[in-house]
């Protein structure tokens, strides 16, 4: 029992409170963090962007390691993974829900016209 507890406080002594930032190309206007708390998922945010034309996105957001110099500690950065265009602002982001676990992890959005 010692022996957990000690593991558990080594884990909280090495967690890191950090902030991270990323700029989105428009103004955003949904978002949704992908809730799976698999050991090897990655940090996901959809954002939705609102654009008065049929021109919106949505963009996954990932982290990544990135070492800028060998003698420097590498740094975690938000990149986006991918986007994908939508005609109208997603008015709702959502992400597979976490019962799902052999399944890979799936968004969906929807937007109201009219």
């Amino acid at each position: 029992m010692a022996d957990s507890a000690a593991v558990v406080s080594q884990q909280q002594q090495n967690q890191r409170k950090e902030i991270y930032t990323y700029e989105a190309p428009w103004t955003v206007f949904s978002l949704a963090w992908s809730n799976r708390i698999q050991q090897n998922s990655q940090f996901r945010l959809a954002i939705g962007s609102y654009i008065e034309k049929y021109e919106n996105s949505v963009q996954i957001l990932k982290t990544r390691y990135t070492q800028h110099h060998p003698q420097v500690e590498p740094i975690m950065d938000i990149y986006s993974a991918c986007t994908i265009e939508h005609p109208y602002p997603c008015t709702k982001i959502l992400w597979s829900p976490e019962g799902m676990k052999n399944t890979p992890a799936a968004g969906g959005g929807g937007g109201n016209f009219g």
